[in-house]
C-alpha cells in the first residue's frame, strides 16, 4: 500500500516549489513597461528611468531629474498532466512593481547621474488545485479506490533595490556601477487530503479500515543578499551597444516551516501518525551565478529602433548550502555548519529581441505614440538528473527525476508621450513548459503567464 500511495502523493510533492528554486527561475534584469514591451532586450538601449536596473552605464545621457513608477498585474495560468490527472492554476496579483528616481550631479566639473530603484519580479502569486482518483491493491490482493485532493497557494517573493550611477569615461563610452540588494518575503501554503478505502492496517493484517490523512505545510521565507552590476555602453547616433557583468553571490533564504498531519482510521484519530512540527530559522545559501550580457540597439531611422540581447548565466556547479548546526560560543561568536547539495543546474543562454516605432500622430492630445514588440527565449536552469529523498508515511523513498524546461515570452507595448510626462503600457505572454520523468513516467506542467505593466514617467 505504501508504494501505491507514494506514487500518487509524489505528484503533489513535485509540484511544490522550494524557495531556492524560485531564485534560479526569476529574471532580475530590470523593470519598466518600455523594456518589457520590447521583450526585455534592453541592455544596449538602457536610456530611460529604468536604466539602473538594466545597464547603469545608460544613466549618463540624462540631464534632468526623472521619477518613474510602474503598476503590474500578474495572472498565472497553468495545466498539469500526470496520467490523466489535471491541475489548473488560477489567481491574480496586482501591485507596484517598479519605482525609480534619477538625478544628474557634477563632481569637480564631471557629470555623474545617480539613481535608486525598486524592482520586483512578477511571479508574486500562484494558486493551484487538483483532484484525482485511483485504484490500489491492498495486502489481501483486493483492488480498492482511493482519492487525493490537493491545493497550494504562494504569495510574495524576492525583489531588488538597485543603487547606482553612470558617467562618461572616454568620448562615446560610458561606465556605470550599481549595488543590487536582494530582499523580500514569501508565504506558501500546501494542503493534501488523501482517502483510501479498505486499507489493510500495517500493524494488523486481519482488518480493513477507511484511511484518511490531512497534510498541510506552511512556509514563510525571507530573502537577502547583495551583488553588483558593472556596465559599459557605447553610444553613437545610430548604434548603442552595452556590456553588463553581474557578480556572483550567495542568496540567503531563511524559512520558518510548520507541518500539520492528522491521520484517521475509520474516523478515529491515529495518534502515532498525527503530529504538528514547527521548525524555525532554516537557513539556505544559494550560489547565484555570474551573469554576462551583451546588447545592442540600432536606429533604422529616426522613428524605428531594433534591439537584441544575449546573456550567459553560469549556474553549472553552483551549490545550495543548508545550515545543519548553529551555536553561539562564549564571547558572542557564531559557529555554523552547512551541508552542500548539488541541484544539478545547467548553464543558461538567453536571447531577447525587440523593436520600437515612434508614431508622430499630429494630434495635440496624443502627439507621440510608441508601438513595441518583443520576443525572449529564457530557459530555466533545469536538472538533467535529480535524486530526491521523500518521506511518505514514515518511510524514505528516492525519487529519480529528469527535467526539461523551456520558457518563451511574447510581448507588446503601446503608450503616449507628452513633453514631460510619459505613459507606457506593456503586455507579456509567457509560455513555460516543464517536462519531468519520475521513474520513467512523463509528467508535464504547462505554465501560461499573463502580465500587464503600466509605467508613469515624469520629467522635472
Amino acid at each position: 500500500m505504501r508504494w501505491s500511495l507514494f506514487k500518487f502523493l509524489v505528484i503533489f510533492l513535485t509540484l511544490t516549489t522550494t524557495a531556492f528554486c524560485q531564485l534560479q527561475s526569476i529574471d532580475f534584469n530590470g523593470g519598466g513597461a518600455r523594456a518589457e514591451g520590447m521583450g526585455k532586450a534592453f541592455l544596449g538601449v538602457s536610456d530611460d528611468i529604468s536604466a539602473v536596473s538594466w545597464n547603469p552605464a545608460g544613466l549618463y545621457v540624462h540631464e534632468k531629474p526623472i521619477l518613474g513608477i510602474s503598476f503590474g498585474s500578474f495572472m498565472p495560468r497553468g495545466k498539469f498532466d500526470y496520467r490523466g490527472t489535471k491541475l489548473d492554476q488560477t489567481g491574480s496579483f496586482n501591485n507596484i512593481t517598479f519605482l525609480s528616481f534619477l538625478a544628474p550631479l557634477r563632481i569637480k566639473g564631471h557629470q555623474f547621474v545617480g539613481s535608486i530603484c525598486y524592482s520586483k519580479a512578477f511571479d508574486d502569486y500562484s494558486n493551484s488545485a487538483y483532484d484525482t482518483s485511483f485504484y490500489y491493491i491492498n495486502a489481501f490482493g483486493n483492488v480498492n479506490p482511493g482519492a487525493i485532493s490537493a491545493d497550494g497557494e504562494y504569495h510574495g517573493g524576492p525583489y531588488q533595490i538597485n543603487i547606482g550611477f553612470g558617467t562618461r569615461i572616454y568620448e562615446n563610452i560610458s561606465f556605470g556601477l550599481s549595488a543590487n540588494i536582494l530582499t523580500g518575503k514569501s508565504v506558501s501554503e500546501e494542503h493534501a487530503y488523501t482517502v483510501l478505502e479498505n486499507l489493510v492496517r500495517d500493524d494488523s493484517y486481519d482488518q480493513e479500515i477507511f484511511f484518511e490523512e490531512d497534510y498541510t505545510v506552511i512556509d514563510t521565507s525571507a530573502f537577502s543578499g547583495v551583488n553588483f552590476t558593472i556596465g559599459f555602453k557605447y553610444n553613437t547616433e545610430k548604434l548603442n551597444a552595452g556590456l553588463v557583468i553581474k557578480t556572483p553571490y550567495d542568496a540567503k533564504v531563511t524559512t520558518d516551516e510548520s507541518r500539520y498531519r492528522i491521520t484517521r482510521y475509520n474516523g478515529l484519530v491515529k495518534n502515532n501518525w498525527t503530529d504538528t512540527v514547527f521548525v524555525d530559522d532554516i537557513l539556505q545559501k544559494v550560489e547565484m551565478p555570474v551573469i554576462i550580457g551583451l546588447g545592442a540597439g540600432y536606429n533604422l531611422s529616426e522613428k524605428m529602433l531594433v534591439s537584441m540581447d544575449m546573456e550567459y548565466r553560469g549556474f553549472k556547479d553552483n551549490m545550495v548550502k543548508t545550515r545543519t548546526e548553529f551555536s553561539i560560543k562564549p564571547g558572542g561568536d557564531k559557529e555554523e555548519t552547512f551541508e552542500e547539495t548539488d541541484p544539478l543546474w545547467q548553464d543558461v543562454f538567453t536571447i531577447r529581441m525587440g523593436a520600437e516605432y515612434m508614431w508622430e500622430t499630429g494630434m495635440e492630445l496624443f502627439p507621440l505614440i510608441p508601438l513595441r514588440l518583443g520576443f525572449a527565449y529564457l530557459p530555466l536552469s533545469s536538472s538533467e538528473l535529480r535524486v530526491d529523498s521523500v518521506v511518505i508515511l514514515d518511510s524514505v523513498y528516492q525519487v529519480v527525476t529528469t527535467a526539461k524546461a523551456i520558457n518563451y515570452n511574447f510581448s507588446a507595448g503601446i503608450g503616449v508621450h507628452w513633453e514631460q510626462i510619459y505613459l507606457d503600457l506593456a503586455y507579456t505572454y509567457s509560455s513555460n513548459d516543464i517536462v519531468n520523468k519520475i521513474y520513467g513516467i512523463d509528467q508535464k506542467l504547462e505554465n501560461r503567464y499573463h502580465h500587464f505593466n503600466l509605467t508613469f514617467t515624469g520629467y522635472f
